[in-house]
């Protein structure tokens, strides 16, 4: 019996070994599986965080490109109404500078009218009228140029100050 038992009591202690074993192993995967889980709560908070961040960013830059567009709107407002008064003072300084060419031919047809001038012939054409008609097309062409360069000189600026706030503003972030 002797050997019985002695095959019992190996045959128990390697159970026990064997429990021990197991235990441990379990242990240390519970051990593994709850440093697991905090590393990952962990990642899930800094991931919350950066998304806060990366939110708040986004809404700061909205923000600022909204308040560049209304300032923006504001100059392009008051540089139009500037070109308003620009091109009235324009329109009364053309009329003025016709009303003095017209004036000035008036003046150059009275003197050819003279007895002096009668001697000469005959003008085939009124060339004061001609050139007066010439300088007035001219001013006005002149004119329409010019209002077409500011319009084009005005939305270049605006593009320009656009271009460049949205630049600074990618560069903030």
């Amino acid at each position: 019996m002797k050997p019985l038992t002695y095959l019992l009591g190996l045959a128990l202690l390697g159970a026990i070994l064997t429990n021990c074993t197991t235990h441990n192993r379990l242990q240390a995967e519970r051990l593994a599986y709850a440093t697991t889980k905090a590393q990952h709560a962990e990642l899930l908070a800094a991931a919350e965080q950066l998304r806060a961040q990366t939110e708040t960013a986004r809404r700061k830059a909205e923000q600022e490109l909204t308040n560049a567009q209304q300032a923006h709107a504001q100059e392009v407002a008051a540089l139009h109404l500037d070109l308003d008064r620009a091109r009235a003072a324009g329109r009364v300084a053309s009329q003025q500078l016709r009303d003095a060419a017209a004036a000035a031919a008036q003046r150059a047809r009275a003197q050819c009218a003279g007895p002096a001038a009668a001697d000469l012939g005959t003008p085939a054409g009124d060339p004061i009228g001609v050139l007066a008609d010439v300088l007035g097309r001219a001013d006005a062409r002149a004119g329409e140029l010019a209002d077409i360069a500011d319009r084009r000189y005005i939305a270049g600026r605006a593009c320009e100050r656009e271009y460049d706030a949205l630049r600074e503003t990618l560069k903030a972030n």
